[in-house]
C-alpha cells in the first residue's frame, strides 16, 4: 500500500483497539452453533467420551511353567557342554595313556551325547505337539537335541567313510 505525499495514515493508539476495516460491513451476531444431536447421558457404568468399561484382558498365564520344555532345553545343552569337557579329557588321555585310549573315551562321549540329545528331541516333540503349552524352551531344546544327534551320527559315520574311501 502506498501513501501519497502530504497525506498521513492514522493508526489508533497502542492501547486502543483498531477500528474495523472500511470494506467489510457489520459484524454478524455470534450465536453458539446448534448441536446436531441432543446431549445424552452415558449408560450406567460408562464414562462419557470413553468406550464401554470392559475389564482388562487377563494375562497369558504368567505363572505357567513348562518343565518338559525346560528339561528338553537342558538335555539339549548337555551335548555342547560335554563336547567342551571332553576336549580336555581327550587331551589328558593323549598325554597320559597314548592314542590307544582315545577309542573308549570317544565312545563314552558319543553315548552320553547321543542319549541326552535323543531325550531332548523326544521331550521337545512332546511339548511342541501339546496344545496350549509354551513352546519356546521346547523348540530350543528340540533344535539342540537334533544338532547333537546329527553330530553323533556324523562322528559314527566318519570312520566308516574314511575307511571306505582309503581302503
Amino acid at each position: 500500500m502506498s501513501v501519497a505525499e502530504g497525506s498521513t495514515v492514522s493508526q489508533p493508539p497502542f492501547d486502543q483497539p483498531a477500528g474495523r476495516h472500511p470494506g467489510y460491513g457489520p459484524t454478524p451476531p455470534t450465536t453458539p452453533p446448534a448441536a446436531p444431536y441432543p446431549p445424552q447421558s452415558p449408560p450406567a457404568g460408562q464414562h462419557p467420551g470413553y468406550g464401554a468399561n470392559t475389564p482388562p484382558a487377563a494375562p497369558r498365564n504368567p505363572g505357567a511353567r513348562n518343565p518338559l520344555g525346560l528339561a528338553s532345553l537342558i538335555l539339549g545343552a548337555v551335548g555342547p557342554v560335554l563336547g567342551f569337557v571332553f576336549v580336555f579329557v581327550q587331551a589328558g588321555v593323549l598325554v597320559s595313556g597314548g592314542p590307544g585310549a582315545m577309542g573308549p573315551v570317544s565312545a563314552v562321549q558319543a553315548v552320553l551325547v547321543g542319549l541326552s540329545s535323543l531325550a531332548a528331541v523326544i521331550l521337545g516333540l512332546v511339548v511342541v505337539v501339546r496344545p496350549g503349552a509354551p513352546k519356546a524352551l521346547a523348540s530350543a531344546g528340540l533344535a539342540l537335541g537334533a544338532a547333537g544327534l546329527l553330530g553323533v551320527l556324523g562322528g559314527l559315520l566318519y570312520p566308516v567313510v574314511i575307511s571306505a574311501v582309503y581302503a
